[in-house]
């Protein structure tokens, strides 16, 4: 991001990178169409998932979150991993004067977005080849030679005679020696009410492949204006970041997986919650203990597909993991040891669950045939369960409306 200046060098006019409580920030200024503009964002990567996740917090487009995932898949040539697909969800905020923007329409954000991301590939070839642009040679121009300018020759002045002004007397001007005292009118400022925020997570203590529960409440409601969480770890590093609009009555409450490789570090974590002005900020804590030897982290091929998928498993292991296309479900071979749990994350193009009208639907699961609750978190791109298991159970199945084939 240091390098936005010279990608974008007509619309960038400065980048900073800053380290502050909210862990990592940058600082951009620049102008567009004639109007100068400045924002700060969070951001945080996450190189497993292949994802990098930014929130506007302040400036003229706060409210802003636009998540970019990249994903390996074959080339042209059929090689695999020969090409890379770019998904870019992106949910755009404005104030002021910037709120005019809301003319514009999908098709021309999508094609300024496409336009940034062939920069970035013409920047990624320059700095690979090692060659940098130069400027063109200026093409000297030969002077241009003007005419000699006449200057008229001006007739003779003829002396007019002197004139005699007759004299001036000055009148004695009699001063005020008290001035009239000066009353100035009493200007009452209105009293401004800052909203007021809290927040709570629903356990104390949790360990790699938990789901966190963050809730709370917002008084004085500000119509447009976004809520942001952060998950700070023991380190005080961003691990999650999210914006959202709290309910009408000012309620919310999300659910996140304590899991991914930004979750690595035990002691004492912070949930950060703020919501329009850097003054209304909730803080709460909970332990997380991440190596704690319940649960592993793992990638498993499935059997049936080109997909591979990460989970964490606690108290047990994976034997096997196969699609089938009959049933549309994903079949998961257990192997507990205990009572137990197994997080999951699905990529929607694996398998997934919709509406007739093509809106997410929830998946049906089965532990040895009998149907079981699960928790679920969702992105534009997968959908994370987290499924409980007893020590007795051996076979998980996950029905949906679509699934992948080889």
């Amino acid at each position: 991001m240091k390098n936005y200046r010279q990608v974008f060098p007509d619309y960038i006019q400065s980048t900073q990178l800053i380290q502050n409580d909210l862990g990592n920030v940058v600082d951009i200024a620049g102008s567009a169409k004639g109007f100068g503009y400045n924002i700060q964002a969070a951001y945080v990567t996450d190189p497993t998932a292949g994802t990098f996740s930014m929130a506007v917090v302040k400036g003229d487009y706060a409210g802003t979150r636009m998540i970019t995932t990249l994903t390996k898949t074959y080339g042209f040539d059929g090689i695999p991993e020969g090409g890379t697909k770019i998904h870019t969800e992106l949910k755009l905020k404005s104030s002021g004067f910037f709120s005019a923007l809301s003319f514009v329409n999908d098709e021309q954000i999508k094609f300024g977005i496409d336009n940034a991301f062939d920069k970035f590939i013409t920047r990624a070839k320059v700095l690979e080849s090692g060659k940098i642009p130069t400027t063109t040679t200026p093409i000297n121009t030969p002077p241009i030679t003007e005419p000699p300018v006449t200057t008229p020759t001006k007739p003779p002045v003829t002396t007019q005679p002197p004139v005699t002004k007759p004299p001036v007397v000055e009148q004695p001007v009699t001063k005020p020696t008290t001035k009239p005292p000066v009353t100035k009118p009493t200007v009452t400022k209105p009293t401004v009410t800052e909203p007021t925020i809290t927040a709570s997570t629903d356990k104390s203590a949790y360990k790699n492949g938990d789901m966190i529960v963050i809730s709370g409440s917002v008084k004085d409601i500000i119509e447009g204006t976004p809520l942001t969480i952060w998950i700070l770890d023991s380190n005080s590093k961003l691990v999650q970041i999210d914006q959202f609009t709290p309910a009408a009555d000012g309620s919310f409450s999300k659910t996140y997986v304590a899991a991914g490789p930004l979750w690595e570090l035990d002691g004492t974590y912070t949930v950060k919650v703020q919501y329009g002005s850097t003054n209304v900020v909730a803080e709460t804590n909970f332990q997380f203990n991440g190596s704690s030897g319940e649960s592993s982290a793992k990638k498993v091929h499935v059997d049936g597909t080109d997909f591979d998928v990460n989970y964490i498993i606690k108290n047990g292991s994976v034997v096997a993991m196969k699609a089938e296309s009959q049933s549309l479900s994903l079949n998961i071979s257990i192997q507990a040891i205990n009572d137990g749990s197994i997080t999951i994350t699905l990529p929607r193009e694996l398998i997934d669950a919709k509406t007739t009208t093509g809106n997410d639907d929830s998946f049906f699961v089965l532990i040895d045939g009998s149907e079981v609750d699960y928790k679920e978190t969702r992105t534009a791109v997968d959908r994370t369960l987290s499924i409980a298991f007893l020590k007795s159970d051996s076979t998980i199945k996950i029905i949906g409306t679509h699934i992948a084939q080889s």
